[in-house]
């Protein structure tokens, strides 16, 4: 690597992106977030993913089930959120098997969505 610092916007950029990046990827979720605070940030992870198709998804479970979650449903969609997108798109639309952690909730998401076999 160059001894020469980065200039002022290069480093702002790679700042950002990987502030994006961990806003993306829930990393930024606090030990002490509220109920609503985090209600409120699974929604927007649910609205903002890399395909459409699971920004479409995930937004209409969202918008219909998280208000009445208890913390461990909310916990276990936290966790799903974390995953890939093509690997959700699979896993909801009944293509692949989903791993056995995801299991119960990606059910509740497929049939939310109208898909068979997930």
């Amino acid at each position: 690597m160059s001894d020469t610092p980065m200039k002022p916007d290069a480093a702002k950029a790679v700042q950002d992106a990987a502030h994006a990046h961990a806003l993306h990827e829930g990393a930024y979720r606090a030990r002490n977030e509220d109920r609503d605070t985090r209600v409120r940030r699974l929604k927007l992870r649910s609205m903002r993913r890399g395909i459409k198709e699971m920004d479409i998804i995930l937004e209409g479970f969202a918008k219909a089930h998280l208000d009445q979650m208890d913390a461990e449903e909310l916990e276990a969609y936290d966790l799903l959120l974390s995953e890939n997108d093509q690997d959700l798109y699979q896993w909801v639309t009944g293509q692949v098997a989903p791993p056995a952690a995801h299991d119960a909730m990606l059910r509740r998401v497929a049939a939310h969505a109208g898909a068979s076999g997930a």
